[in-house]
């Protein structure tokens, strides 16, 4: 996952950040995620107020597309769902080392 988000990266002028987490190294991490990993997780809350988590095992480009382009970023590769203008946002990558 960590390879193709930073490969999608690449097709945006702007940019986004993200940071890899290592959910071993925090206990309530490791409790909401534990087999659940790699997770894409970005900033924000879905309805329920949970962490909003984008995808988990593997990189879904139009879900993260759709969400880039939601919160601001457009891509200079022009897909249906990459096409609208706005800010970026700041995602994170929970990871697990074992």
């Amino acid at each position: 996952m960590l390879a193709a988000l930073e490969m999608m990266r690449d097709e945006y002028d702007a940019g986004f950040t993200f940071e890899v987490v290592d959910v071993d190294a925090d206990p309530l991490l490791l409790l909401r995620y534990d087999e659940r990993v790699p997770v894409l997780v970005v900033s924000g809350t879905d309805r329920s107020g949970k962490p909003l988590e984008l995808c988990q095992y593997f990189l879904d480009a139009g879900v993260v597309r759709e969400h880039l382009a939601e919160s601001g970023l457009e891509s200079r590769i022009r897909t249906p769902d990459a096409s609208r203008e706005a800010i970026p946002e700041r995602a994170g990558i929970v990871t697990k080392t074992n």
